[in-house]
């Protein structure tokens, strides 16, 4: 279906900072005033306590327009998993948790997606990320 993309259908969220909307179900849209730019570090987190919300960072700033985009997400309690929507030309690369997180998530409470299948990796991905820690503070 030519407007189908993540963020179109009912209990589906997006945040779009090439198109300048965040979308939330059936297509409605919202303004989102963050433009995103080639290189950009993209964060996205999941608080799923209360009504669920959406937190957006770039390059590891959740200062405005970024932050909380979404405030409530009706259904998130039932799950989420990560989708992309790409336009011709476009190109990315994702972080689940394989890796080090370049920038920490906007707290100490959120885990990688990663961790819900594998605990031992969420375990490596710890240990990683407090060595890059102690490094960064000598």
């Amino acid at each position: 279906e030519e407007d189908s993309f993540v963020g179109s259908a009912e209990g589906s969220w997006a945040v779009n900072g090439a198109m300048d909307a965040s979308r939330w179900g059936g297509g409605e849209s919202a303004e989102y005033e963050c433009q995103w730019r080639k290189r950009d570090v993209i964060g996205l987190a999941v608080d799923l306590s209360g009504q669920g919300s959406l937190i957006c960072t770039v390059n590891g700033s959740a200062a405005p327009p970024n932050g909380q985009v979404f405030e409530a997400m009706p259904g998130a309690h039932q799950g989420v998993f990560p989708a992309c929507s790409l336009f011709p030309g476009f190109m990315c690369r994702f972080n689940f948790g394989e890796a080090p997180f370049k920038f920490a998530p906007p707290g100490p409470d959120f885990r990688p997606v990663l961790s819900f299948q594998d605990p031992e990796r969420e375990r490596a991905a710890q240990a990683a990320d407090e060595a890059r820690a102690a490094i960064e503070s000598t």
